[in-house]
This record gives C-alpha cells, structure tokens and sequence, in this order.
C-alpha cells in the first residue's frame, strides 16, 4: 500500500469516526493519531507535528493527563519533532513523557524505561551531551 493511500484511509477513518461519535467520543483522539503515525511512518514529521497536538488536546480534554492514551500520544509528539529536526522540542517533550510515564506506570514499566531512552537520544540531538538525566 503506497504512503498516500495508506494517510488517505487513516484519514478517512479519523473523519468518518468524527461525524458518527463526535469530538466527545474517547475513541477519536486515537484514530487521529493513527493517521499522525502514518504521516511519520510514511517519512513525513512534519504533517504529523499538528495532528499529534489535536489527538494530545483532545486525549488531554477527555481522558486526563494520567491515561495511557495520553502519555503514549506525548511520546509520539515527541519523535515526530525529533524526526521533523526540531531538537529542542523533541527533547522537552521526551523529558515530559518520561515524567509521566514514571508518574503513571511506574520507574521499572517497560514503557518508562523507553521513555527514559528517548530522552538520552534526545539529550545528543539537541546538543545536552553532558547533561545527566533526572530522575
């Protein structure tokens, strides 16, 4: 399946669920970032970076910053601007996601030590090569 085919049945999947649930449903921020995953996936951050932000928002607005949902969204924003060449960016939000990660799932979930990983990577982009981690 080509990169635009693929953004294109995301994308229709995202604004079908949108009409029949409305913008109330929990289940819409996650079809959208499956169609901000595609973008990234397909070589394209940068489409990704706004459609990431609206799931956040939205995920943020319905679920609460403690769900799941929510964090793994972050952490997507996070490698989106990493891949879009914005290291800055890519760092906070790595940093972000690892706090709530450690918050929500605990230091040793599998999930916070990858959190903890990005923000290593992200450290050496964005130029922290000397700076420890905190924890």
């Amino acid at each position: 399946m080509g990169a635009g085919l693929r953004c294109t049945l995301f994308e229709q999947a995202w604004r079908a669920a949108e009409r029949a649930l409305g913008n109330d449903d929990p289940g819409t921020p996650s079809r959208l970032r499956d169609l901000a995953t595609a973008h990234l996936q397909e070589g394209q951050p940068k489409p990704s970076i706004p459609l990431y932000e609206r799931a956040l928002k939205d995920s943020t607005r319905l679920l609460g910053d403690d769900h799941v949902q929510t964090v793994g969204i972050r952490s997507s924003l996070a490698t989106a601007h990493q891949s879009a060449g914005n290291p800055r960016e890519a760092f906070d939000g790595h940093q972000h996601s690892a706090a709530e990660c450690r918050r929500v799932l605990g230091p040793d979930h599998p999930d916070t030590l990858g959190a903890l990983n990005n923000v290593a990577n992200g450290q050496a982009q964005a130029g922290h090569r000397g700076r420890a981690i905190e924890s």
